[in-house]
């Protein structure tokens, strides 16, 4: 689900629900990958 201010952003829970998985694992696989965002929110 894209954001409203940039719609090329992905959080990890529209990511989770694109792919029927769990936001947790999203999130764990995002930080054992070592990804890091490319703008955060608010910023």
């Amino acid at each position: 689900m894209p954001t409203a201010k940039n719609p090329d952003l992905l959080s990890a829970g529209a990511i989770a629900k694109e792919l029927g998985l769990l936001e947790a694992k999203v999130r764990k696989a995002i930080k054992d990958l070592q990804l890091a965002p490319k703008a955060k929110k608010g910023v």
